[in-house]
């Protein structure tokens, strides 16, 4: 690839246009260019979404609600024998991040269980 034409569009337009017809017409620099030039043109192949906007809503909620658990978990820790142990607290309620008793049911990703990525809550 001669550098004195790298930048004449009309040269590159006819090393180009000898390519496409014959690449063994060009020298081997200018092959691998348009090859590059080929492969950053071609089309993509269609994202397919895996999961949809509730869904990642429902997942952030979830990670919220652990690391709530994480924080102020000690306020349903039962420490007086004397007396009956807290069994719920508004701050610690999955209602509080708007899930469901289904929720519940329902299979979340966690980075807390090596080797397992789906837990249910």
């Amino acid at each position: 690839m001669a550098l004195t034409g790298a930048w004449n569009a009309e040269f590159i337009d006819e090393q180009y246009r000898q390519w496409k017809s014959d690449p063994s017409k060009v020298s081997r620099d200018w092959q691998f260019f348009f090859q590059g030039f080929e492969l950053a043109s071609a089309r993509e192949s269609e994202v397919v979404l895996v999961c949809d906007e509730d869904q990642v809503s429902r997942q952030s909620q979830v990670e919220a609600l652990t690391h709530r658990h994480r924080d102020l978990g000690h306020l349903l820790a039962c420490l007086d024998p004397l007396a009956a142990c807290p069994t719920d607290h508004p701050l610690l309620n999955p209602a509080a991040f708007n899930l469901t008793d289904d929720d519940l049911e329902r299979e979340f990703y966690t980075q807390l269980f090596p080797g397992k990525n789906l837990v249910v809550l």
